[in-house]
């Protein structure tokens, strides 16, 4: 918001953290998680906002919100997504699920359907919203950490 602050975050396997440093106003807001996700950057923001007295949106609970999307349909998120700047992510149908995976890694991580074109990634605590569909696929795929999207091009076809 024009604020001069500093800020350091990151994640490995099991753990995350954000620090957030508002120089004018002498406050730090440090956040540590033992888990791999972006959690710590909206907590971190909702707790600076408690604090200034402004309002804050409470947590969505996106696993109350699953639905139910036969595998048929699923098919058509399948594909490589490209990010441009660093991971390369492979979404594939595993059995009854839709999965999200690394390149090199031998596993998919479970995504919740919470909508049309939505999936909620709990690991990393983001939703990924499907956009741009042609040809019974989609094109681009959003990944959304709080009120940050990061969209990724679709590199092939199933």
């Amino acid at each position: 918001n024009g604020v001069p602050v500093f800020t350091a975050n990151g994640r490995v396997q099991g753990f995350c953290h954000q620090i957030t440093h508002r120089i004018n106003q002498d406050l730090t807001i440090i956040i540590l998680g033992n888990h791999y996700s972006n959690i710590a950057l909206p907590i971190s923001d909702d707790i600076y906002k408690i604090y200034a007295g402004e309002t804050f949106d409470i947590p969505k609970n996106y696993l109350s919100q699953e639905i139910e999307i036969p595998v048929k349909e699923l098919m058509k998120y399948e594909g490589t997504y490209d990010f441009g700047f660093g991971p390369i992510g492979e979404v594939k149908v595993i059995n009854d699920y839709l999965g999200y995976g690394a390149p090199g890694r031998n596993y998919y991580d479970k995504l919740i359907p919470i909508g049309e074109n939505k999936f909620f990634y709990p690991q990393s605590w983001v939703v990924l919203e499907f956009k741009n569909e042609q040809k019974e696929s989609y094109n681009t795929l959003n990944w959304i950490m709080g009120e940050n999207e990061y969209p990724a091009t679709r590199k092939n076809d199933r």
